[in-house]
């Protein structure tokens, strides 16, 4: 996933910082790795399938562990507003 991800962005950086850089072509390159980036996060129970099965392959374990409930302080505690997510939608979250 991070191949595909910083890939784009690494020629974008490139292009960026290299002393031929023309506005064009930098926006040009921004556009492309915009939507690959949106590509991506549209694709993303994909790539978490792909990154499952490459850590199958090379016998990785991919269960994923449940964070543990945070302690919420009782003189605040006036009722239980946080929602639980499961690992998976967990890690989609913060992608």
């Amino acid at each position: 996933m991070f191949a595909k991800l910083l890939s784009p962005l690494d020629t974008l950086t490139r292009a960026l910082q290299g002393p031929d850089a023309t506005l064009h072509t930098v926006n040009v390159l921004s556009e492309s790795a915009r939507a690959s980036i949106a590509d991506i996060r549209n694709n993303l129970d994909g790539i978490v399938a792909d990154a499952v099965q490459l850590a199958t392959i090379s016998d990785i374990n991919t269960e994923p562990v449940e964070k543990r409930v945070r302690k919420v302080s009782r003189r605040i505690n006036i009722g239980n507003n946080e929602t639980t997510l499961s690992p998976l939608d967990e890690l989609k979250k913060e992608m």
